[in-house]
């Protein structure tokens, strides 16, 4: 995205990422170390950035770095489940972003225990911070959202599922509805609470958590794509492991060709539920543009 105002946006997440991890505190070592390894190895960031563009959409004059804090939960959250799923007891990656993952830095003991500790500041984060007249009404109702966004019928139960299906014979069905829960799941959280922060209409709601479903499974279908397309230096990881551990994919159920077509269609349908929805809609437009064109 080359957007002045999403790179603005995208540095100042980072900003507030090392600011998070800047206290240090030498009896929480290696813990600290290890959690802040893997938050600022890099990221294109697109969850807390989704819930810019939504605080955004709803109203122009929204300053999303008002709720900046509260957005951090979710680069955490996401970050604990990158370092779970890289363990040798899920997907066994030894490369993430570019770099060695948490568990060849520093151990697998730690890693896990990293991951859990990002797990639970994630929820400090929404408990603790927030724009002054966020109502306690408000918050427990996000509380809630992110629960079930990561919980057992969320992004837990679709890892579940991914490690369920190796090496078997699904049908798309099944395929979108773990990749809905794995990696959809969040995104409709981000866009979420984006809608919730800036007290978004019923209509807005409905418009906005369409297209953040279509965009969280647009999102896997291209990462499908270029886990057999992309180069390590391109994709920061090993490229084809999802072959090689038998994992279910896009591509390995429908073809190159067809998961291509699948991508363009989910595209033009998170565009399609955003018109006429009463949204300034032009960063949203480019930030599923931008998922669907991803080179990396």
């Amino acid at each position: 995205m080359k957007n002045p105002i999403v790179a603005k946006w995208s540095e100042r997440i980072e900003h507030a990422l090392k600011e998070y991890f800047s206290k240090k505190d030498p009896s929480c070592e290696p813990l600290d170390r290890a959690m802040a390894y893997s938050v600022l190895a890099g990221g294109k960031r697109i969850r807390p950035l989704l819930t810019f563009m939504v605080y955004k959409s709803i109203n122009e004059k929204n300053n999303p770095t008002d709720i900046i804090e509260m957005t951090l939960a979710i680069e955490l959250l996401h970050t604990y489940s990158l370092i779970h799923d890289d363990l040798p007891s899920m997907d066994d990656d030894d490369l993430r972003r570019g770099k060695p993952t948490n568990h060849m830095v520093f151990g697998e003991a730690i890693a896990i225990l990293a991951g859990d500790a990002l797990h639970s500041e994630a929820f400090e984060i929404l408990i603790k911070t927030g724009p002054k007249q966020i109502t306690a009404e408000k918050r427990i109702c996000i509380l809630g959202e992110f629960c079930d966004a990561i919980g057992h019928r969320g992004m837990v139960a679709g890892q579940v599922m991914d490690l369920g299906a190796e090496d078997q014979e699904i049908d798309i069905d099944h395929l979108q509805l773990l990749h809905r829960r794995k990696t959809g799941a969040l995104i409709r959280f981000s866009a979420r609470l984006g809608a919730h922060l800036a007290d978004a209409t019923e209509s807005q709601f409905s418009a906005i958590t369409a297209y953040s479903e279509e965009l969280g499974l647009l999102f896997q279908v291209v990462d499908d794509l270029l886990d057999r397309e992309a180069s390590v230096e391109e994709l920061g990881k090993t490229p084809g492991k999802d072959m090689e551990q038998g994992k279910s994919t896009f591509p390995k159920l429908i073809g190159m060709e067809e998961s291509r077509c699948l991508a363009d269609q989910l595209y033009q349908k998170a565009i399609l539920h955003i018109q006429n929805s009463n949204l300034n809609t032009h960063l949203l437009e480019e930030l599923a543009l931008f998922v669907r064109e991803r080179a990396y």
